[in-house]
């Protein structure tokens, strides 16, 4: 769609340095736009949303993941927010005795594979902390494969 997504499968040395070689065009270009003379730079740029709210220090939500996979945020987020949506996500990820847990589950199999926080394998997804469950289910897919990455565009912003 021609927005600036980062990629896991690139090579992690040359995503580093690429990273805070664009986040410090990014940051002159706003510099320049802010306080400027006549002549402003232009700078046509499209980011995907969660990217940009990332480089403006802003927190991702649940629905940013509706910006770039709407498939997943209507089969997991739309989901556990509806109305029975744990028991109807559990059904979904083959759950039928299981507890939902503060996991990534794999699409595939539906088996947890990693934790959302420390203790994500033993915290259970409830009607009380539904919402808890949401936004780190959206910040694992959103940013756990390129944190790295994300780290160096955006320390090339503010550097």
């Amino acid at each position: 769609d021609g927005t600036l997504h980062i990629s896991e499968n690139a090579p992690i040395l040359l995503v580093l340095a690429l990273g805070r070689l664009i986040g410090a065009i990014v940051a002159w270009a706003a510099r320049r736009l802010a306080f400027g003379g006549t002549s402003s730079p232009t700078l046509d740029l499209s980011l995907c949303k969660p990217l940009a709210k990332l480089i403006a220090g802003e927190k991702i939500a649940a629905t940013d993941i509706a910006s770039v996979d709407p498939e997943l945020y209507r089969t997991r987020i739309e989901i556990s927010r509806s109305q029975n949506g744990i028991h109807t996500l559990r059904q979904a990820l083959g759950l039928e005795n299981d507890d939902l847990l503060f996991a990534w589950y794999d699409p595939i199999s539906g088996e947890p594979t990693e934790p959302l926080h420390p203790q994500g394998f033993e915290h259970k997804v409830t009607e009380d902390n539904v919402d808890l469950y949401v936004r780190e289910t959206a910040e694992f897919y959103l940013l756990n494969n390129v944190r790295r990455q994300t780290a160096a565009l955006i320390n090339g912003v503010h550097s």
